[in-house]
């Protein structure tokens, strides 16, 4: 066993030995560390982390590796818990680009078209929204909406991914905003993959470009994804989405060959989270005012997600 092994197997060992000792559950995100998924008491999307995290855990103490902002929705869904975040320094950059008073002004200039956000933002910002949703309902939460022009915040990509998928104008607020990860995969790139690996199905994430959306033969959020592959008799997988996901598969999964769609997807704030961060320093506190308007949309998300 290497020095950097043991010294994994230690804090895995620690972290272990707190949650026994505190009674915590640990809920990590599919683009964590493989040495945190391993110990993890649930890892999965944000969707399922938002119904497990309200539905199946009944401890006091939940701790989230992930973004700040899962952690959020953790907290709002549960206020009578004790919700912690691993490393409040692990920030959206694409949450950011959807800042509470650009949300305010799409409402004031267009009061007329519903506002639906990706669960990919602030609570603050969340709080100015009509609906809400994650990548794998979004397609089922713009169907409740039921009109033919929406405004989208703030993932320009999953925009188009709803209005092509569903014939609707979908407006993208603000007209750049992108996951700094997916927006990187290039269809050319994936392309010169396909030709290496002919017989490699191509999956990739709605955050990915629309030319990269275009090449690909399934999209899906990184649960809808990972069912995918479960399901499939295919062996080989292009896989376009954070590295994270590709670790939980190798580990899953027997017989299959995946290939990453980039020559670096790798989410640098997902990874602020690491087995040394991972304790109960950081609770999560979210004002009444934005919580109990949060409480309401995911309540509502989770509702029209079944």
């Amino acid at each position: 066993m290497s020095n950097s092994t043991e010294k994994i197997k230690k804090l895995q060992d620690e972290i272990l030995k707190l949650k026994d000792e505190k009674d915590f559950v640990l809920l990590a995100h599919n683009y964590q560390l493989p040495e945190i998924q391993e110990i993890a008491d649930f890892c999965a999307d944000s969707l399922q982390l938002a119904n497990h995290a309200k539905n199946d855990v009944e401890s006091q103490n939940v701790l989230f590796a992930a973004v700040k902002f899962m952690a959020e929705s953790g907290a709002i869904l549960n206020p009578s818990k004790n919700v912690y975040v691993a490393n409040p320094e692990a920030l959206c950059p694409m949450a950011r680009m959807a800042p509470v008073d650009l949300m305010k002004k799409v409402k004031q200039e267009s009061p007329d078209l519903p506002l639906m956000m990706y669960i990919n933002t602030t609570a603050a910002a969340r709080a100015q929204a009509d609906f809400i949703c994650t990548s794998a309902n979004s397609l089922k939460i713009a169907k409740v909406i039921n009109k033919q022009e929406i405004n989208f915040a703030p993932d320009k990509n999953l925009a188009y991914f709803i209005q092509t998928r569903l014939g609707i104008k979908v407006n993208p607020v603000p007209i750049t905003g992108h996951c700094t990860v997916h927006e990187s995969f290039k269809a050319s790139y994936i392309t010169n993959l396909k030709k290496k690996h002919p017989n490699a199905i191509t999956i990739v994430h709605p955050e990915c470009p629309p030319e990269v959306q275009q090449i690909a033969d399934f999209i899906g959020s990184t649960s809808q994804m990972e069912k995918f592959v479960k399901t499939s008799d295919r062996k080989e997988f292009i896989v376009g989405t954070e590295v994270g996901l590709i670790d939980k598969l190798k580990r899953e999964t027997e017989g299959k060959i995946f290939y990453k769609a980039h020559d670096k997807p790798i989410c640098y704030n997902m990874k602020k989270n690491t087995l040394e961060t991972i304790n109960d320093e950081h609770l999560v506190k979210i004002p009444e005012e934005i919580a109990k308007k949060n409480r309401q949309l995911l309540n509502d998300m989770l509702k029209n997600s079944e």
